[in-house]
């Protein structure tokens, strides 16, 4: 039987006592504001990443990881007898992937499995818990490996933004869409298609929001298998409604705050869903 190392990164905004169970090894993308760099949810949470924003009015910036933080990673896993599986940040929103991909041929082993997951935030969680869940319970490398790159193509995502000003300033969506739903009060929808972030709709006020939200979760016909992650930042409006909307009937989810580098651009109060069915 292989020994089996998951490695992923940061924006999994999977809590930490998790990721230590599941003998996950995180690398941590940087977050970079008022000259001073950070590890996201390392030596800094998003709550007090958000007090320097209020404060200062300044921009967060995000780095990917390095290729060479990834060689030293590698190396110290495969010296160790392990195969290992690399899962990351969409590859359309960050350079995390390419450095992974960089790392290995740096390497020149066939023992690294690398996954663009197309995801961000617990989407990219959903990927990596699984994946560590069946290294735990003893699957072989082979069906790990298959299973994620079904998790890829099988996951659906819908995340409210309160305030679109930081996806504007980082040019991830155009400015013409945060005009509007400024001027209009809306709160634009969005979610993930092929890595790429999209627009899914627009709607005002508390009660749009919560019935979109639930809309998108009965369109994706889950059951007791579905596997449903929660995430949210503080000031969520809904997040206790979506709660008990799902408690109500008798589906299990997962819930987790958003980490620094997912949250530098979801900002405040968003809430998402993402839906994955076996």
């Amino acid at each position: 039987m292989d020994k089996i190392k998951i490695i992923t990164d940061s924006t999994c905004d999977l809590p930490k006592d998790i990721l230590n169970d599941l003998g996950v090894k995180v690398v941590y993308l940087s977050v970079n504001i008022n000259s001073k760099s950070y590890e996201d949810g390392k030596n800094i949470t998003f709550d007090e990443l958000m007090e320097i924003v209020d404060k200062d009015e300044d921009f967060p910036t995000t780095s990917q990881v390095t290729p060479d933080v990834f060689k030293e990673v590698y190396e110290k896993y495969l010296d160790r007898g392990y195969k290992i599986i690399s899962i990351h940040l969409s590859s359309k929103l960050s350079e995390t992937y390419q450095s992974a991909s960089i790392a290995k041929n740096i390497l020149e082993t066939k023992d690294i499995y690398i996954y663009d997951s197309l995801n961000a935030g617990l989407g990219l969680g959903l990927i990596v818990k699984e994946a560590a869940e069946m290294v735990r319970d003893g699957y072989s490398l082979e069906e790990v490996c298959k299973n994620i790159e079904k998790d890829i193509s099988t996951i659906k995502s819908c995340i409210v933004i309160e305030d679109l000003v930081n996806l504007i300033r980082s040019g991830k969506i155009g400015k013409t869409l945060g005009v509007l739903a400024r001027v209009l009060k809306i709160k634009p929808i969005i979610g993930l298609l092929s890595g790429e972030i999209i627009l899914l709709g627009r709607v005002r006020g508390k009660k749009a929001i919560l019935n979109y939200l639930i809309q998108f979760i009965e369109k994706n016909n889950i059951d007791k298998d579905s596997k449903i992650y929660i995430v949210y930042s503080k000031g969520s409006i809904i997040l206790e409604d979506i709660k008990n909307y799902l408690n109500n009937r008798g589906y299990n989810f997962y819930v987790s705050h958003v980490g620094c580098v997912i949250g530098a651009y979801a900002g405040k109060g968003c809430t998402g869903v993402f839906i994955k069915n076996d």
